[in-house]
């Protein structure tokens, strides 16, 4: 059952090439296509996996008709005539698996919610849901709350404002961009709001494929006895030169000794990119895991 294709450089993570095909065989029922590297170099950064053929459809993830494919995913993309590529059984990483893990609204689809405008998002991210979001851009603010799996769909879903999981619990966040609203002087920056805010208590928190731009005050901050959190395969950046460009805070002070012994955080497979200035994370008081950033 095995192929073979040559990846060839391109030279940087936003250039895309489109390999030849390969042919593999399946059998009936569930297969499991992986991509396994045959030289020390290791795998390219995979955008997508395509999957034709007579007869085939996808199985095991979020939607069978939904192409969620956008370029913030990588290993669970499985495209074929049922298009999708984030699987909901799968498993938060890092530091949002322990305390009991992060499930989120749960796995049953047959609750889902789909939604198509930011106040449908924003009533159904009210708690105990699993939200599915159409494709679009978003304007406003999203505070999910506890028991909560927000999930964007193809070709990409923008939320202009930003996200804040305050005091909240069990939350995850997946295949969504998020860019802040526009600010100029230093001061009108730092007094504005994160990108991605998590705080005042809130624990186990999973952000994944989660691209944050422009953040007023910071992009992606935890803060105030937060805990048990992951963010995996996500890019923060600044799309234009700002005075305050400081991505990812870790505790707001030397003074906020709340949070000793807390802020237990990861960052898997992520890429600080244009035009930070610092914060790449900065952090005080918890455990930070950093794994195969960049």
């Amino acid at each position: 059952n095995l192929g073979r294709v040559d990846l060839p450089v391109t030279g940087d993570w936003s250039t895309w090439n489109t390999t030849e095909q390969s042919a593999v065989s399946l059998q009936a029922g569930e297969n499991d296509v992986r991509l396994e590297a045959t030289t020390a170099d290791g795998l390219a950064n995979i955008n997508s996996l395509t999957v034709s053929g007579a007869g085939i459809s996808a199985g095991s993830c979020v939607t069978g008709d939904t192409d969620t494919d956008t370029d913030t995913d990588s290993d669970a993309d499985t495209d074929s005539d049922g298009q999708c590529v984030i699987r909901i059984t799968d498993v938060a990483p890092g530091w949002a698996s322990m305390n009991g893990g992060t499930t989120g609204g749960g796995t049953d689809l047959n609750s889902a919610i789909t939604v198509t405008t930011m106040s449908e998002l924003q009533s159904a991210a009210s708690g105990g849901n699993i939200v599915l979001v159409e494709p679009g851009t978003y304007d406003g603010s999203l505070k999910p709350e506890s028991n909560t799996t927000i999930i964007g769909t193809a070709p990409g879903v923008l939320i202009e404002g930003y996200i804040s999981v305050s005091g909240e619990d069990n939350v995850i966040i997946r295949n969504i961009a998020v860019k802040g609203d526009p600010c100029s002087t230093y001061d009108e920056c730092k007094d504005g709001s994160d990108g991605v805010y998590i705080g005042h208590g809130a624990k186990n928190v999973w952000f994944d494929h989660v691209d944050v731009m422009d953040g007023q005050d910071g992009n992606f901050d935890v803060t105030r006895r937060a805990d048990f959190v992951t963010a995996s395969w996500c890019k923060f950046h600044y799309t234009y030169d700002k005075e305050h460009r400081y991505s990812n805070l870790i505790a707001g002070g030397d003074n906020e000794t709340q949070s000793r012994g807390k802020l237990n955080i990861t960052y898997m497979n992520s890429w600080w990119g244009d035009r930070v200035a610092s914060r790449q994370p900065r952090g005080r008081f918890g455990k930070i895991h950093m794994l195969n950033c960049y």
